[in-house]
């Protein structure tokens, strides 16, 4: 993965955001803290999937604001604008709540001007009576796009079918 420019993303993000010395980002609002990053991913494809991730770092309880929202959107840019990737975003099941996750991350992407320049692909799959969600955001304009699309929904079509 190429990396991204720290410079840009504090050009454009509403919260200062901080390079970690593990490659992830960093960034608060007075009672959170986020670290946000990207993991190559090798689920559906050998390469050119990376995996994103949203930890609440402090584990404060933080009304998801505005700030949050866009200093989110423009990592994700500067990912894209750095690299003819796909991203991954799976939802965590720890305490039970990644369906409203996954409709907040659905939400963010349609409210987010430029959407129409992207393609999200989203699934939920229940194994062992858990609800998993995952989706896929790829550049419209990515080379590889109608591979790892494709790719994407044969995984989930596979497990649906070993599940189901």
């Amino acid at each position: 993965m190429n990396r991204l420019s720290l410079t840009s993303i504090n050009s454009k993000a509403p919260l200062e955001v901080t390079f970690t010395t593990s490659g992830t980002f960093a960034f608060g609002t007075e009672n959170a803290k986020y670290i946000v990053g990207f993991v190559e991913d090798q689920t559906i494809l050998d390469s050119g999937v990376y995996q994103f991730f949203i930890e609440n770092a402090n584990g404060l309880k933080n009304t998801l604001s505005t700030k949050v929202y866009q200093t989110i959107v423009v990592i994700i840019e500067e990912f894209f604008k750095e690299n003819a990737s796909a991203m991954l975003y799976i939802c965590d099941t720890s305490d039970g709540k990644q369906s409203a996750r996954d409709r907040l991350f659905s939400m963010w992407f349609n409210s987010y001007e430029g959407h129409f320049n992207y393609t999200l692909s989203r699934v939920s799959i229940q194994i062992d009576g858990i609800d998993y969600y995952a989706s896929l955001l790829i550049s419209n304009s990515n080379p590889s796009y109608a591979e790892v699309l494709s790719a994407f929904k044969d995984f989930t079509n596979g497990l649906s079918e070993k599940i189901g």
